[in-house]
């Protein structure tokens, strides 16, 4: 069992065998959220780990909230924790970032000067997480909330799976704590949809995609398959990363025993934002460019063209706006430009 770490170092006979694990989160104008997220982390029971935070060019004064968190003179409220001040100071590093030698209660915060999208956002961490030489990266978004075995659930299970390459826990949401939003995901692959499990299973079970908003990833899959593709900006990137490992021969895996709580699509305005939607259409058909073969790919856009489209722009001219209309076209239009642009194959 893990010692909590409240504020005293676990001793380094008991973590040395340890792997390495860096925790890459992006914050963009969402400092409330990521300091209740990064105070939940600093509680967690896993010794052995770095946080790299991600500011993608925020304007709400993101970067100064997050210092006065670190140095101990903001506080945290959270229905899921108390706030521990014993765990402060933090000694924060900035780029350029020289190899860690412990991986203990250091956060290394990375200062984009404008907003990259959340996929080349986190790309710039996830390089970062290379060159400290992790075994494991921690993908987390910012408005999440971590039980406090979580990590030490999840790379027990990596450890004891050959050829593991991304694992995920249960979500539950944030402002429903006992219903669960994902359990892992398998995809219709010739109607890029998937079908969301939101019952716990009893034990660990490969499945096809891990919610991006939690990965454990192990570093042999970037260093294989490559990083985050940046065209996707948000949505579909992290089921683009689950395709390429699988197809290099890593196992994706739901771990139900893990749990976090998420605050789902707060960075962007809530789930039915126009901006979500768009991104989630048009990315579809970029991931059928790069993961489909070319029959399920004929299969698929004639689906999405001939119906599955048209269905939704005239739910939303019935029911809804037009905006939300014309958003769908768009993002269909825009879906086929990424489609027939021969650089976006996989």
């Amino acid at each position: 069992m893990m010692t909590q770490r409240n504020g005293s170092q676990t001793s380094g006979a008991n973590t040395e065998n340890l792997p390495k694990v860096a925790i890459v989160i992006l914050n963009w104008n969402g400092w409330k959220n990521t300091v209740e997220c990064l105070e939940s982390l600093y509680q967690n029971t896993y010794p052995k780990y770095e946080i790299i935070l991600v500011d993608n060019g925020s304007k709400d004064g993101s970067i100064q909230k997050i210092e006065e968190y670190a140095e101990g003179k903001l506080g945290v409220e959270s229905k899921f924790f108390s706030y521990d001040l014993t765990t402060k100071p933090l000694k924060i590093v900035k780029p350029p970032v020289k190899v860690l030698s412990d991986f203990y209660k250091k956060l290394v915060l990375v200062e984009n000067p404008i907003n990259y999208g959340f996929a080349k956002g986190v790309n710039l961490g996830l390089q970062l997480a290379q060159k400290q030489s992790a075994d494991y990266v921690l993908l987390l978004n910012n408005d999440i909330v971590v039980d406090k075995s979580f990590l030490s659930e999840m790379v027990t299970q990596a450890e004891k799976m050959p050829q593991f390459g991304i694992g995920g826990p249960t979500i539950y949401y944030y402002d429903r704590p006992t219903t669960i939003d994902f359990a892992g995901e398998n995809l219709t692959l010739w109607r890029v949809k998937g079908k969301e499990n939101r019952r716990k299973l009893a034990n660990p079970v490969q499945v096809d995609k891990i919610e991006g908003s939690c990965m454990l990833i192990k570093v042999a899959v970037l260093n294989t398959v490559g990083l985050l593709y940046p065209k996707y900006w948000a949505y579909w990137e992290e089921t683009d990363l689950c395709f390429r490992a699988k197809k290099a021969g890593f196992k994706i895996v739901y771990i139900p025993e893990a749990k976090i709580w998420h605050k789902v699509a707060s960075s962007i305005g809530g789930e039915g934002n126009l901006k979500r939607q768009y991104y989630l259409n048009r990315n579809r058909i970029l991931f059928a460019k790069r993961n489909l073969s070319p029959s399920d790919q004929a299969k698929f856009l004639l689906y999405f063209f001939g119906y599955e489209l048209w269905l939704k722009v005239a739910v939303e001219l019935k029911h809804r706006t037009l905006a939300g209309a014309f958003n769908y076209l768009r993002a269909g239009f825009d879906g086929l430009m990424l489609f027939l642009d021969p650089r976006n194959h996989a």
